[in-house]
């Protein structure tokens, strides 16, 4: 378990978070009459119909997650994560969280870009999380592509291995994560003294 000493969001993030993680991502559609009811733009719809197509083919992508350390005020962690198949990126992400000296609370600050080709489909956006179970679970409440998705991160006993679920009213995506390496969270606490 997480060092208990620690508040929930320091012990999910430094604790457990720092370093590199791979695993399996899948995303299904879930309601096609609630999709079509869901007030998206065009854009966003032609970008979830892209998606959509692509995972009824392929069935999964694999996801890569680096967190380190980041620079600034109070605590903060970056995080670069890749969905890929078959060579292609599917989606692209970095955010930094800043973590809330409640213990619990944090601010998601991020840049995504959806499918292969750089600046083409990109956004901006900032949400929030929650950490709970002393760093154990995550809850984000996050908006992706006009759509209001809540994203729930189970770290499994073993610290090494997290499994999330994420809902939207059309749509289901799982994701399972193993960590790679440490060393970023040995780099990192070094750099911070800890």
């Amino acid at each position: 378990m997480p060092d208990s000493a620690r508040p929930a969001n320091q012990a999910y993030y430094l604790d457990v978070g720092l370093g590199e993680w791979r695993g399996v991502f899948t995303f299904t559609l879930t309601d096609w009459e609630a999709f079509w009811r869901d007030r998206l733009r065009p854009l966003d719809r032609f970008i979830w119909l892209w998606l959509i197509a692509i995972f009824k083919l392929v069935g999964w992508a694999g996801i890569v997650s680096r967190l380190e350390r980041a620079d600034g005020p109070g605590i903060r962690v970056h995080n670069r994560l890749r969905i890929h198949r078959l060579g292609l990126t599917l989606y692209r992400l970095e955010e930094v969280y800043t973590l809330d000296e409640d213990g619990t609370d944090v601010v998601v600050d991020a840049r995504e870009r959806f499918g292969p080709i750089p600046h083409l489909f990109t956004d901006r956006k900032r949400h929030t999380a929650r950490i709970t179970e002393g760093g154990m679970r995550a809850v984000y409440t996050l908006p992706l592509l006009g759509a209001e998705w809540t994203a729930v991160y189970r770290v499994q006993r073993d610290r090494r291995h997290v499994a999330s679920t994420l809902t939207c009213a059309w749509a289901r995506a799982y994701e399972r994560i193993g960590r790679r390496s440490a060393r970023v969270r040995e780099e990192s606490h070094a750099r911070s003294g800890s």
